[in-house]
């Protein structure tokens, strides 16, 4: 699977302005890469996981999926996109307090179509994978922050999407759930998908295959003028390599700065 992203850029409305946390990202991820978004709050992660996921369309450029444009896409054609080809880990989890694990596993299933007994025998298989096969009748409430988390991913792998988009998710976590939703995340990748990370943990970066680094500096535009009347003061864009010493992945890690205001 290969994403591409092309000059895409997204905004927002603020009083009398108009800021572009994202403006002008070009960005190139392949089948079985891991790779971290990292950045300051406001600095475009969330927004950029969004417009990956179909959810935000961006107010200009061009995002495809193995050829497919998604940022052309409306209607069911978009539906069938975040169905079956991405899946979502949401920062808050988003289960379903009054269902069972297996249940909200269960949920995309249902809703693709598929039978009953289909669905529970694929959400249990995928909390077993993910060591949560004695947890498959435990509602969230019952369960701790790591579980809840392979839960939602979980939930995101049940209709075997190519690729895979997690917000912050290890920001509710302790040290040693943090360790086990990582190397979670980086099996993923192992497996032929492509998963985008939007982070501040530097925790995971050793098993990633990239970083983006975001700088957060947005400009804001007047709504009636067509040049910037605000920009950070930032150094221009740059670019390094570096290797990752992380015993679990012996591989190169590059990372790549970029302003927001050219993102």
């Amino acid at each position: 699977m290969n994403l591409v992203c092309r000059d895409v850029a997204v905004e927002y409305s603020c009083g009398t302005q108009a800021v572009r946390p994202v403006d002008g990202l070009d960005l190139e991820v392949s089948s079985g890469e891991l790779v971290l978004l990292m950045g300051p709050s406001g600095c475009g992660k969330s927004s950029l996981l969004s417009m990956l996921a179909g959810i935000l369309r961006p107010l200009r450029g061009r995002i495809s999926v193995d050829g497919l444009e998604v940022t052309r896409l409306a209607g069911g054609r978009l539906t069938d996109y975040r169905r079956h080809r991405v899946g979502v880990v949401f920062q808050a989890f988003n289960l379903v307090p009054s269902l069972t694990a297996a249940e909200n596993v269960e949920i995309p299933l249902r809703a693709a179509g598929r039978g009953r007994r289909q669905s529970r025998k694929r959400a249990r298989e995928l909390l077993e994978q993910l060591g949560l096969g004695d947890r498959c009748s435990h509602r969230p409430g019952a369960l701790s922050g790591g579980q809840q988390q392979r839960v939602a991913i979980a939930r995101a792998l049940a209709l075997d999407p190519p690729l895979l988009l997690a917000d912050e998710p290890t920001a509710h976590l302790d040290r040693e759930q943090v360790g086990r939703v990582a190397h979670l995340l980086r099996e993923i990748a192992d497996d032929g998908r492509t998963v985008v990370v939007a982070t501040h943990d530097d925790r995971i970066v050793r098993l990633a295959d990239r970083t983006i680094s975001l700088d957060g500096a947005a400009r804001a535009y007047s709504r009636t003028m067509t040049k910037p009347v605000a920009s950070s003061t930032r150094a221009a864009a740059r670019a390094r390599s570096a290797p990752s010493s992380g015993a679990a992945r012996a591989s190169l890690v590059s990372s790549t700065v970029v302003p927001s205001s050219s993102v």
